[in-house]
């Protein structure tokens, strides 16, 4: 199980953002029909990743004019094929707490990593974030976030 606490960076405010609803399936020219995490979901967990609850869409949080850089992940799964008709991916992983309204969640940094994503990148100031279903967020709440310092560090906009 992830430490989600252990050395943890500063809190990181930021905005959220709509995404381009292709994890969720919300949008109206999805090819993956109800999302691509419902359809990755199953094979993380194969992979012993904790995501039984989490929910089949990501949560896209702005952090300009701050960026991410990854110092290592703390899963990697390289060269997922999660669809038939579509180029292996790699995707990391890092624990993270989110502060809403006072209140921490336990979720995850989703990192596609764009060399193999087939598209819909986000601007390197987005990081996407998986966790169970959280129903009081909305598009352009500011939340916090914090991650343990030897995955992640925070490069200063």
């Amino acid at each position: 199980m992830p430490d989600h606490q252990n050395h943890c960076t500063a809190w990181l405010s930021g905005t959220i953002t709509p995404g381009y609803q292709i994890a969720s399936g919300r949008c109206n020219d999805s090819p993956f029909g109800q999302g691509s995490l419902l359809l990755q979901l199953p094979l993380f967990i194969q992979q012993r990743l904790p995501f039984e609850n989490i929910y089949p869409g990501t949560i896209n949080l702005d952090i300009a004019p701050n960026k991410l850089q990854w110092l290592r992940p703390w899963k990697i799964i390289k060269n997922l094929r999660w669809h038939p008709e579509f180029h292996r991916e790699t995707f990391s992983f890092c624990p993270c707490l989110l502060k809403i309204s006072g209140k921490e969640h336990r979720a995850f940094v989703y990192f596609p990593h764009p060399e193999s994503k087939i598209g819909h990148h986000h601007k390197d100031t987005t990081i996407e974030i998986i966790s169970e279903f959280i129903p009081e967020i909305k598009y352009h709440d500011r939340i916090q976030v914090r991650f343990p310092g030897q995955y992640l560090k925070i490069k200063r906009g």
